[in-house]
């Protein structure tokens, strides 16, 4: 357990997700955790954050890897068509450096919102990253479209 000053209602919510499903993470300045998960597929780092005064609740799970700049076009077709139609999160890059990340959020006060809310949305994020995770490699890695892969995922 970690030295805690002060903490939203809704961190604290966050927190009691992290400690009954017995994850390991360290705490970053602010309301921040930082983590890494096995998915079937691929090792992610993951950071788990709340906006106190938003009352937002926000997971990331990022790639082991930075996508090179000249593949990056390439990755953002492929991304831009796996975020359409996806009703809950979404895929971003850094084009500046590379990075992958998926992100979930909702909007709670820590009295609204439950360990099953926090429970859905980074389970639920973990899954989309692994599902997109081999084909997203592919595009990368073995020069298939980002057309091929996306259907290959999504049929």
């Amino acid at each position: 357990m970690c030295d805690v000053v002060s903490e939203s209602p809704l961190f604290s919510v966050a927190l009691s997700f992290f400690e009954e499903d017995e994850w390991e993470y360290q705490r970053s300045s602010g309301e921040v955790l930082l983590m890494q998960f096995r998915a079937e597929h691929a090792l992610l780092r993951c950071v788990a954050q709340v906006e106190p005064t938003q009352e937002v609740f926000l997971f990331y799970s990022m790639l082991g890897v930075y996508v090179s700049e000249p593949k990056r076009e390439k990755v953002a077709l492929f991304l831009t068509r796996a975020n359409y139609g996806m009703r809950v999160g979404n895929f971003e890059m850094d084009l500046e450096d590379g990075e992958v990340r998926f992100k979930t959020s909702f909007v709670a006060s820590g009295a609204e919102a439950t360990v099953e809310m926090v429970r859905r949305t980074v389970y639920y994020n973990l899954a989309m990253m692994d599902k997109y995770y081999v084909g997203l490699m592919r595009v990368v890695f073995a020069d298939v479209t980002p057309e091929e892969a996306i259907h290959e995922i999504e049929g």
